[in-house]
């Protein structure tokens, strides 16, 4: 199939899903299945690896979508639902605000793109040999740069789109690299569009029960879970797939290890040394999934 032909498809089962959603059997049963059809069309597209990424986040958008709605007591406009279906981001906290932007965020935004451009560039033309260990950590190192700098810009060219047309969306990163724990890298800096969604549906439920420490894991397994199919569907390598799960499992077994030894009450650079350590050591689990669906 196309993506040409799945795009619409998809676009047209997540528009329908967050239409039908609503009060009473008849219209949840519509919605839920319309989100299930959504993933179909994926399993079908051939396309680049970076494009067929995108297509299963969005196959992936509107079940995730519902389980907010249900937990949201608000009631939401169809307009609004399908802005929320369609986005990644959560925009039910949307606000409206004088159009404008800040030079600053701007000038940030152009050079984590360019730096993003820069490294995918290198990482492209200079293909690793297999058995050259220090080539494949400079691959590693300049991957996680990338990474880095494609979420920060992606996060800003968001925030800057929706300041120019008067719209103002809670900040979807908080400079994640000056962290002082991994708690506080994953929960308070990183991508809080999904933290907000594994707080909700993997941790709280547990915590309710007094069960916090179950409820971290479970929300790193659910990461795993998510980021693996990511990779998953358009490598179709399971070691590829192992590797990204995996590395948000080891992430959950370390949050859970710097709660006992109370990394957050060591001195701030001690707990940014220890934060970017770890996430140096176990970045290429991260990484190389990345690298092999922007740069095959």
């Amino acid at each position: 199939m196309s993506p040409w032909l799945a795009i619409p498809l998809m676009v047209a089962c997540n528009v329908g899903s967050a239409v039908a959603f609503g009060p009473g059997h008849a219209r949840r049963a519509t919605s839920y299945t319309l989100a299930a059809l959504t993933a179909v069309p994926p399993f079908f597209v051939q396309t680049a690896p970076l494009l067929l990424a995108i297509l299963a986040l969005g196959a992936l958008l509107p079940a995730l979508r519902i389980l907010d709605l249900r937990s949201d007591r608000r009631a939401h406009a169809a307009a609004v639902r399908i802005w929320f279906f369609l986005s990644p981001f959560d925009v039910r906290r949307a606000t409206r605000a004088p159009p404008g932007f800040a030079a600053g965020q701007l000038l940030a935004a152009l050079g984590f793109s360019v730096l993003f451009a820069g490294c995918i560039t290198l990482l492209v033309r200079h293909p690793v040999a297999e058995g050259d260990a220090p080539a494949w950590v400079a691959r590693w190192l300049l991957g996680a740069v990338a990474m880095y700098s494609m979420a920060d810009a992606a996060a800003r060219w968001v925030d800057l789109g929706y300041a120019a047309i008067g719209v103002r969306i809670p900040p979807i990163h908080d400079n994640p690299i000056l962290s002082r724990s991994l708690a506080e890298f994953w929960g308070a800096r990183w991508n809080r569009s999904v933290h907000g969604v594994l707080e909700q549906h993997c941790f709280r439920p547990f915590a309710r029960r007094r069960h916090a420490v179950a409820g971290i894991f479970a929300a790193f397994v659910g990461s795993a879970v998510l980021h693996a199919w990511l990779v998953h569907l358009p490598l179709r390598d399971l070691r590829m797939t192992a590797l990204m799960g995996g590395f948000f499992l080891v992430q959950g077994v370390l949050v859970l290890l710097e709660r006992r030894l109370g990394v957050l009450r060591w001195r701030a650079s001690a707990g940014r040394a220890w934060t970017f350590g770890w996430m140096v050591l176990t970045t290429p689990m991260f990484v190389e999934p990345m690298a092999r669906l922007i740069a095959p």
